[in-house]
């Protein structure tokens, strides 16, 4: 090691590091204004030296790499060379580009105003909100770079544009309000935003460049009135993030969408139309070529099926799309879709190949629509559906079965004999003995 001291500051050096740059730094008591005669890397200091009001940088400094609670109350830095760092109220390094590298004091809550939107990968831990101000009409490229402190941005009615992979790796906002003054998103530009639970693109966003990607951020997206091509990417071969949308919804003014490839929403399970009129597509840009091979199907719900099932919701109905059916099958539907938009017959559990298959399907079907056609499948299977929904504890579901009037009266005696043993079926149980009569030798206990 090798120590040096200038000014009031001893440095410390490696033996083997750079001449010019320090690792290690003490500052004598009183010291308003430090003159760094050297670098300093120091990113993981639990020093402080708050004594320190500025910073004044030489000209041989090339690298500052220190936490903001190193000189928690610096009000002003001074650069001897502008080609390095700014001078001004912020450690700003202009070596390879612009970057901000600390925001000084920053308290618990306080909320720092960035007057010129730099770009800031670099920011410390201590800093958790930023605010905007209206003069800025440009967010630009990698402004806030896998900034993972920062909690919240508030982003005035001037922004037009949100640059390429502006928000991208921030983990830890957990909401973004887009204004609707914004014309572009650019590539990227809100990418692996993991808390980031809802997000909505304001109509304002030009079709062209209304390019959304899902892979980890928020579970649901919305688009605003006004939008009428979306491009949507689940992939992302310069990160590791992993989607984790599930909802998308698109309002009444999408037709459809723009050079969709079959992977891209993957992960998505469900949209939401504002209208019973499809987009272009549809279909085919929700179900991979590439799909996910279920264990078996669920009678639960179509959450419960989240992984098996593809959701389509309109106002007047929705529709579910096993994920497992054949690429012909698939076609079919998407051109019915791209005909006829959501008027497609609702009995789709037919394009699923086996019984297995089939009846949770078409119970799950059932349930959303009433269709005629779906009922009489149930009824032919009726005593395979109940097995199967007493052995996975459906007692709501059973009971709600029961009422649709599938099962005859004088055929409710088989189905209590089914579920008599099943405890958990009490629901069940209780209105298949109503309807069996008083005359009946069974008997019921809470």
């Amino acid at each position: 090691m090798r120590k040096e001291t200038k000014n009031g500051v001893m440095y410390t050096f490696e033996e083997n590091g750079f001449a010019n740059e320090a690792v290690d730094v003490e500052v004598q008591p009183g010291i308003e204004c430090l003159i760094l005669q050297y670098g300093l890397n120091m990113p993981e200091s639990e020093k402080s030296f708050p004594d320190v009001k500025c910073l004044t940088i030489k000209k041989d400094v090339q690298r500052i790499e220190i936490p903001n609670t190193l000189f928690p109350n610096v009000k002003r830095v001074v650069s001897e060379d502008l080609r390095n760092f700014e001078s001004g109220r912020y450690l700003v390094s202009n070596m390879v580009r612009r970057t901000l590298k600390n925001v000084f004091c920053p308290a618990e809550d306080e909320v720092i105003e960035i007057p010129d939107l730099v770009k800031c990968n670099q920011l410390d831990k201590g800093l958790r909100k930023v605010v905007i101000p209206d003069s800025v009409e440009k967010i630009c490229k990698y402004a806030f770079y896998k900034d993972t402190s920062l909690e919240s941005v508030e982003i005035p009615d001037s922004v037009k544009e949100i640059g390429e992979c502006a928000f991208i790796g921030c983990r830890s906002i957990s909401s973004l309000k887009l204004p609707d003054s914004i014309k572009k998103l650019g590539y990227r530009s809100l990418c692996g935003m993991n808390k980031l639970k809802e997000l909505e693109i304001p109509g304002s966003v030009e079709d062209s460049n209304c390019y959304c990607e899902l892979e980890g951020m928020t579970t649901a997206i919305k688009f605003g009135e006004g939008v009428s091509e979306v491009y949507l990417s689940s992939s992302c071969a310069l990160t590791s993030y992993q989607s984790m949308v599930r909802r998308v919804e698109l309002p009444s003014t999408v037709t459809k969408f723009s050079d969709y490839r079959r992977e891209e929403l993957a992960r998505v399970r469900v949209v939401t139309l504002q209208t019973e009129n499809t987009p272009q597509n549809l279909l085919l840009a929700m179900i991979p070529e590439t799909r996910y091979k279920p264990n078996g199907y669920s009678y639960s719900s179509c959450e419960a099926l989240k992984n098996e099932i593809y959701c389509i919701q309109t106002p007047e109905r929705t529709i579910l799309v096993p994920s497992n059916i054949s690429e012909k099958s698939i076609q079919e539907i998407n051109d019915t879709m791209n005909r006829i938009g959501a008027y497609i017959p609702a009995n789709l559990f037919r394009y699923c190949k086996d019984i297995k298959q089939k009846l949770p399907m078409a119970f799950l079907e059932w349930q959303n629509s009433h269709d005629e056609a779906t009922k009489r499948y149930l009824k032919r299977n009726r005593k395979k559906l109940v097995q199967d929904l007493v052995e996975e504890g459906m007692d709501e579901a059973l009971a709600r079965f029961l009422k649709t009037g599938i099962y005859e009266k004088k055929e409710m005696q088989d189905v209590y004999d089914i579920i008599a043993e099943a405890d958990s079926m009490k629901m069940s149980k209780a209105y298949a003995l109503d309807i069996i009569g008083s005359g009946s030798k069974n008997t019921f206990r809470l």
